[in-house]
Protein backbone atom coordinates (compact mmCIF):
# COMPACT_ATOMS: atom_id res chain seq x y z
CA UNK A 1 0.00 0.00 0.00
CA UNK A 2 1.35 3.44 -0.84
CA UNK A 3 1.98 6.02 1.86
CA UNK A 4 -0.84 8.33 0.73
CA UNK A 5 -3.32 5.44 0.68
CA UNK A 6 -2.31 4.45 4.22
CA UNK A 7 -2.75 8.06 5.38
CA UNK A 8 -6.23 8.04 3.82
CA UNK A 9 -7.11 4.76 5.54
CA UNK A 10 -6.03 5.99 8.99
CA UNK A 11 -7.75 9.34 8.45
CA UNK A 12 -11.01 7.60 7.43
CA UNK A 13 -10.77 5.40 10.53
CA UNK A 14 -10.21 8.31 12.93
CA UNK A 15 -12.92 10.41 11.25
CA UNK A 16 -15.32 7.46 11.69
CA UNK A 17 -14.45 7.29 15.40
CA UNK A 18 -15.22 11.01 15.73
CA UNK A 19 -18.53 10.55 13.91
CA UNK A 20 -19.38 7.49 16.06
CA UNK A 21 -19.81 5.61 12.78
CA UNK A 22 -18.91 2.09 13.85
CA UNK A 23 -19.68 0.57 10.44
CA UNK A 24 -17.21 2.86 8.63
CA UNK A 25 -14.59 2.29 11.35
CA UNK A 26 -15.02 -1.49 11.04
CA UNK A 27 -14.76 -1.18 7.26
CA UNK A 28 -11.20 0.09 7.75
CA UNK A 29 -10.26 -2.96 9.83
CA UNK A 30 -9.22 -6.44 8.77
CA UNK A 31 -11.75 -8.99 10.10
CA UNK A 32 -8.97 -10.47 12.27
CA UNK A 33 -7.83 -7.09 13.60
CA UNK A 34 -5.76 -7.17 16.78
CA UNK A 35 -6.52 -4.53 19.42
CA UNK A 36 -3.69 -4.25 21.93
CA UNK A 37 -5.28 -2.60 24.95
CA UNK A 38 -3.85 -2.54 28.46
CA UNK A 39 -5.95 -5.34 29.92
CA UNK A 40 -5.42 -7.92 27.15
CA UNK A 41 -4.96 -8.42 23.43
CA UNK A 42 -8.35 -8.61 21.72
CA UNK A 43 -9.18 -10.00 18.26
CA UNK A 44 -11.74 -9.32 15.55
CA UNK A 45 -14.57 -6.98 14.69
CA UNK A 46 -16.80 -8.11 17.57
CA UNK A 47 -14.14 -7.27 20.15
CA UNK A 48 -13.53 -3.87 18.57
CA UNK A 49 -17.26 -3.10 18.43
CA UNK A 50 -17.55 -4.03 22.13
CA UNK A 51 -14.57 -1.80 22.98
CA UNK A 52 -16.12 1.18 21.15
CA UNK A 53 -19.48 0.61 22.88
CA UNK A 54 -17.86 0.54 26.28
CA UNK A 55 -15.93 3.74 25.56
CA UNK A 56 -19.12 5.48 24.36
CA UNK A 57 -20.85 4.59 27.64
CA UNK A 58 -18.01 6.14 29.62
CA UNK A 59 -17.50 9.44 27.81
CA UNK A 60 -18.56 11.71 24.98
CA UNK A 61 -15.24 12.19 23.19
CA UNK A 62 -13.67 13.69 20.08
CA UNK A 63 -10.16 13.35 18.70
CA UNK A 64 -8.59 16.62 17.58
CA UNK A 65 -5.24 18.02 16.45
CA UNK A 66 -4.72 14.78 14.50
CA UNK A 67 -1.37 14.13 12.81
CA UNK A 68 -0.91 10.89 10.84
CA UNK A 69 2.57 9.53 10.08
CA UNK A 70 3.30 6.54 7.82
CA UNK A 71 6.47 4.60 6.99
CA UNK A 72 7.80 4.51 3.43
CA UNK A 73 6.07 1.30 2.35
CA UNK A 74 2.75 2.18 4.00
CA UNK A 75 2.66 -0.89 6.27
CA UNK A 76 3.04 0.94 9.59
CA UNK A 77 1.44 4.16 10.77
CA UNK A 78 1.03 6.30 13.85
CA UNK A 79 -1.48 8.98 14.74
CA UNK A 80 -1.02 11.59 17.43
CA UNK A 81 -4.04 13.52 18.67
CA UNK A 82 -5.74 15.20 21.58
CA UNK A 83 -8.63 13.38 23.27
CA UNK A 84 -11.25 15.89 24.43
CA UNK A 85 -14.41 14.85 26.15
CA UNK A 86 -16.89 14.83 28.99
CA UNK A 87 -17.25 11.88 31.34
CA UNK A 88 -20.64 10.14 31.28
CA UNK A 89 -19.70 7.98 34.28
CA UNK A 90 -16.90 8.02 36.84
CA UNK A 91 -13.71 6.31 35.68
CA UNK A 92 -9.97 6.76 35.23
CA UNK A 93 -10.48 10.07 33.40
CA UNK A 94 -12.63 11.64 36.15
CA UNK A 95 -16.10 11.88 37.62
CA UNK A 96 -19.42 12.14 35.79
CA UNK A 97 -19.61 15.52 34.06
CA UNK A 98 -15.85 16.21 34.26
CA UNK A 99 -14.25 17.52 31.08
CA UNK A 100 -10.81 16.36 29.98
CA UNK A 101 -8.18 17.02 27.34
CA UNK A 102 -5.22 14.64 27.08
CA UNK A 103 -2.53 13.83 24.52
CA UNK A 104 -2.84 10.35 23.06
CA UNK A 105 -2.06 8.29 20.00
CA UNK A 106 -2.31 4.98 18.21
CA UNK A 107 0.11 2.77 16.32
CA UNK A 108 -1.18 0.78 13.36
CA UNK A 109 -0.10 -2.17 11.21
CA UNK A 110 -1.62 -2.24 7.72
CA UNK A 111 -2.04 -5.34 5.56
CA UNK A 112 -3.95 -5.82 2.30
CA UNK A 113 -5.29 -2.26 2.47
CA UNK A 114 -6.82 -2.68 5.94
CA UNK A 115 -5.73 -2.05 9.52
CA UNK A 116 -4.63 -5.39 10.99
CA UNK A 117 -3.37 -4.13 14.39
CA UNK A 118 -4.11 -1.13 16.62
CA UNK A 119 -2.01 -0.28 19.65
CA UNK A 120 -3.45 2.70 21.53
CA UNK A 121 -1.33 4.94 23.78
CA UNK A 122 -3.06 6.78 26.66
CA UNK A 123 -6.39 5.23 25.76
CA UNK A 124 -7.52 4.67 29.35
CA UNK A 125 -10.77 2.88 30.02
Amino acid sequence: METRESIGLITRFLDALNAADTDVALGCLHEDVVLDVSEARQFGHAAFRFHLGRRAQQADEQLGDIVVMVNRDGTRAAAEFTRRGTMRMAGKMGNTGDRYSVSAGMFFAIEDGLIIRITPCNWSE
